[in-house]
């Protein structure tokens, strides 16, 4: 049996808004894989095979849309140290 889905719709929310607005196919996709299992309640292999990407990538794809947010709203924890200020 699998683990319940968790959705995050506030994550869900800013992908739209990348989708929207992006010319970088790299975050597109990543955006599209946050996008997909929430609206169209898609596995992980089917989201892979509409993206083109093996199943791990899914993850992968999603993974660094969050990063990519973090890093947008708190770009100090990139310093040298690794240490989060926000």
């Amino acid at each position: 049996m699998s683990r319940p889905r968790h959705i995050d719709w506030k994550l869900v929310s800013e992908a739209q808004a990348i989708v929207a607005k992006t010319t970088d196919i790299r975050q597109l996709k990543a955006a599209q894989a946050v996008l997909l299992p929430a609206f169209t309640g898609t596995t992980l292999e089917q989201t892979a095979s509409l993206l083109g990407v093996g199943r791990a990538s899914v993850h992968r794809l999603q993974q660094q849309f969050r990063q990519s947010l973090q890093t947008l709203r708190c770009p100090e924890r990139n310093g040298a140290d690794g240490v989060g200020r926000c």
